[in-house]
This record gives structure tokens, sequence and C-alpha cells, in this order.
């Protein structure tokens, strides 16, 4: 049987980026999902990085956010402008 699920919109949006546990890529949220678990349901999210790997940590255990880069720097600090 094949299991079917939809991404959760939170996942859709969440932007922030972290680092690739495997290779220490940028990683972005993938989806987001609760498994049951005891005392209660645990809520999950799959973090995918550019090399292709790939872990669902739950969402208490994520690891820090990277910080965006919105240009690539030079040196010296500043920012490359397009």
């Amino acid at each position: 049987m094949m299991t079917t699920y939809m991404l959760d919109s939170a996942a859709e949006q969440d932007d922030r980026l972290f680092e690739c546990p495997t290779c220490g890529l940028p990683a972005h949220i993938e989806d987001r999902f609760t498994l049951a678990g005891a005392p209660s349901p645990v809520e999950h999210i799959k973090l995918v990085c550019g090399a292709g790997h790939w872990c669902t940590p739950p969402v208490d255990q994520l690891p820090a956010a990277k910080p965006k880069r919105h240009g690539a720097e030079r040196p010296g600090g500043s920012a490359a402008h397009a």
C-alpha cells in the first residue's frame, strides 16, 4: 500500500536554512508531519540539502538555523549587488 501525504502549508512557507547534519551544506524544510509517540504525538520535519541528503528529526531537536545571505559576499564583508 502506498502512503500519500500533502506538504503542510507551514513547511511551504518556512524559508529558514539549516545545516545538513551529513555534509554541512544548507538544508531546507521540505515537509512537516506528526508521528505517534508516548506520552503524546511528536512533530517531525524533513530537512533536505542540495546534495540530496535528508533527515527527519523531531522539531525540538532542529539544528540551529543558518542566516540567509541575499548576495555573494565580497572581501571586506560587503555584499555584491546585481
